[in-house]
């Protein structure tokens, strides 16, 4: 293998022309930046796992709208949410089950 010699002359010269603060002050920043790309992925992953939760919610909602044993879901999904958060129902069916019960004069809704 031939090496030039000028290539020569920069590997025998390469640890004089650095001194070693400046090769740690090279490492550092390395290391830091990869330290930065790690935190900006395990911070973007985070965030597309709860994109996906949220979607799954979403979707888990909007069939429990869908669903015909629950007509008068859009009227009484506010009074949902509120018992829900408020910890006074612990599943969509009970929420609505009490917002139901707690709501005066729903309309009659007609049988399919």
């Amino acid at each position: 293998m031939k090496i030039w010699p000028v290539a020569a002359a920069w590997l025998l010269l390469a640890p004089a022309a650095f001194s070693q603060q400046e090769l740690d002050q090279s490492r550092a920043g390395f290391h830091n930046d990869q330290g930065d790309a790690t935190a900006l992925w395990a911070e973007r992953a985070k965030e597309r796992k709860a994109a996906r939760k949220q979607t799954a919610r979403r979707a888990q909602v909007a069939a429990f709208a869908a669903d015909p044993a629950h007509p008068y879901f859009g009227i009484v999904r506010g009074k949902m949410f509120e018992l829900l958060r408020d910890g006074q129902a612990s599943s969509m069916q009970q929420a609505y089950d009490l917002a139901v019960s707690q709501t005066p004069n729903l309309p009659a809704i007609p049988p399919p």
